[in-house]
């Protein structure tokens, strides 16, 4: 804005209406610096349309396409500069002149309409174009380098989760695994305390039979002899069926 307004004030003191030529000094002056990255276009407003009369690009000198012309009358109307984000990239030939070809023709571009009047009279606009091509780069560097991180981060959080959910299920085996651990030493401990009471106890009933019912006396034995060997086969293995422990209980 401040390069088209400084390009105003240098048309509208120095040049009149009908000198073109003096207008496209002025422009080449302004475009020096700049390179290709930037158009600089003076258009005037005619009775039928709106064309360019004086441009840093050659190939410039032409009537005006819709949008510009409606950009040049909303300038002058308001009195104020009008911006507009466009597209006008086009594919570029072999025979194409170097010198015409600006970053314009290869992507987005910024246009920036500032109302023009000499003599006091509204007489057209000066359009800058400027090239968005390094600030898309820019963009899709930044975007480019925020997905990468994403992703890193992404990946950190899941191989943490996935530390956390192992050190999880580690530390519930252990748990697990001390719990059965104790259980078993409980069970074991009942058994050391309940078979020798249960021995004596049978024992004092055998002796009691033998004098009285010597028959009875030997079965009790034998019934005897069985259960241990039941309750000691069972003890080792940890796990038995439900019919075993049927048969326990029947003993």
């Amino acid at each position: 804005i401040l390069l088209a307004d400084a390009l105003k004030a240098s048309i509208a003191i120095s040049v009149e209406k009908s000198d073109i030529q003096e207008i496209q000094s002025v422009i080449d002056r302004f475009s020096a610096l700049r390179g290709k990255d930037i158009e600089l276009n003076v258009i005037f407003l005619g009775e039928e349309g709106s064309s360019i009369v004086a441009s840093n690009i050659k190939g410039n000198i032409e009537e005006t396409s819709d949008e510009e012309h409606e950009n040049l009358l909303k300038s002058l109307k308001h009195k104020t500069p009008v911006v507009f984000i466009g597209d006008e990239s086009k594919e570029l030939k072999d025979d194409d002149d170097p010198d015409e070809i600006t970053l314009l023709d290869k992507g987005r571009f910024l246009s920036i309409t500032v109302p023009l009047t000499l003599s006091e009279k509204d007489v057209g606009s000066i359009n800058a174009k400027l090239s968005l091509i390094p600030v898309d780069e820019k963009i899709g560097a930044i975007r480019f380098s925020i997905q990468i991180a994403t992703t890193l981060q992404i990946t950190l959080l899941l191989a943490g989760l996935a530390f956390l959910i192992r050190q999880f299920v580690a530390e519930r085996y252990k748990t697990l695994e001390a719990e059965s651990l104790r259980f078993q030493m409980e069970l074991k401990t009942l058994q050391s305390q309940i078979n020798p009471h249960f021995l004596f106890n049978t024992l004092n009933s055998l002796s009691s039979l033998i004098p009285d019912n010597p028959e009875l006396a030997e079965d009790l034995t034998i019934e005897l002899a069985d259960l241990f060997r039941k309750v000691l086969s069972a003890s080792k293995k940890g796990w038995w069926l439900i019919t075993d422990e049927v048969e326990l209980i029947k003993s």
